[in-house]
């Protein structure tokens, strides 16, 4: 990934911001699996063409700081941010968990999310959350770590933990009670995926990806409503916001029967496209911004 600074911020901010991730060319990361198979057959084709400037860096940092600070810290009978390596069907799977706490002889994963609050709210990320740290489980179980960790489980809970801590709390918001976290911090558990249903994912989304590899770009796999963050909203004739915003497609249609033919459902602007690297050689990406249907970055 190449760097730019096309606004000139000073070297103070550029060293603070450059991303230092540990990439490893050739390997899918548990993240990079959980990404649209478009996005991800394209990121492999332009990977030496690929920039990003480095104030898109900026909210991704403030999470990096909150991981260090966690890091500082020497919390008994757990490993903190240890890299597995797996192979399946010839290709090499990583993942780093925040968090292995051992309890009763074995592991339990823990991961940290800086983010918004209206991820718990809406909870529209839960199906990733458990998709993730059922590939961390997969790999602890099948896998080597990149360092020895010594005399430890073999074993992981099916119970997996987020720590969420949330970038744009309000104590205002908090107080009207409903649903919305009364602390700027969270903790939820979920219940992970077996390892087999885990590996026959993982297989399949490997599958995916290499069999477009190869493949011209009208035949890949167009990103979803889902994958692009859009989500039904009910709205009405003559009038330009929503009656009412939903999260699922089904309680909107439902919602929608019971109203008069002056509503209709419409999608909301399309939010992935403002954090996907590949637009400039993405043609669904073109035909939607055509649309007018891209959100504002």
């Amino acid at each position: 990934m190449k760097y730019t600074n096309k606004h000139g911020l000073p070297a103070i901010f550029e060293r603070w911001l450059y991303d230092d991730y540990d990439y490893h060319p050739g390997i899918f990361s548990a993240t990079r699996l959980l990404k649209p198979t478009r996005m991800v057959v394209l990121e492999k084709r332009h990977e030496d063409e690929l920039e990003s400037d480095i104030s898109d860096l900026i909210a991704a940092q403030y999470g990096t700081a909150l991981h260090q600070s966690f890091e500082k810290i020497e919390f008994p009978n757990t490993i903190q941010e240890k890299r597995f390596f797996a192979e399946l069907d010839g290709h090499k799977v990583s993942g780093k968990p925040d968090l292995l706490e051992i309890a009763d002889g074995i592991f339990k994963l823990g991961d940290l999310k800086s983010t918004s609050v209206w991820a718990v709210v809406f909870n529209d990320k839960e199906e990733d959350y458990i998709k993730q740290l059922s590939i961390y489980r997969w790999l602890i179980m099948n896998g080597e770590c990149e360092e020895d960790l010594g005399d430890v489980p073999t074993l992981v809970s099916r119970d997996g933990t987020i720590y969420f801590m949330f970038t744009d709390w309000s104590r205002k918001q908090a107080k009207g009670g409903g649903n919305y976290p009364p602390l700027r911090l969270a903790v939820k558990n979920y219940k992970l995926m077996s390892t087999e249903d885990t590996e026959h994912y993982i297989r399949g989304r490997l599958g995916a990806i290499h069999h477009y590899l190869e493949n011209p770009q009208e035949s890949l796999p167009r990103c979803t409503r889902k994958e692009l963050w859009q989500k039904p909203w009910i709205m009405k004739e003559g009038r330009k916001t929503p009656v009412k915003k939903f999260q699922d497609e089904d309680d909107a249609r439902n919602f929608l029967a019971q109203m008069d033919d002056q509503h209709f459902l419409e999608w909301s602007p399309v939010q992935r496209c403002n954090y996907c690297h590949v637009t400039r050689w993405c043609e669904q990406f073109k035909e939607m911004d055509e649309l007018g249907i891209i959100a504002e970055g």
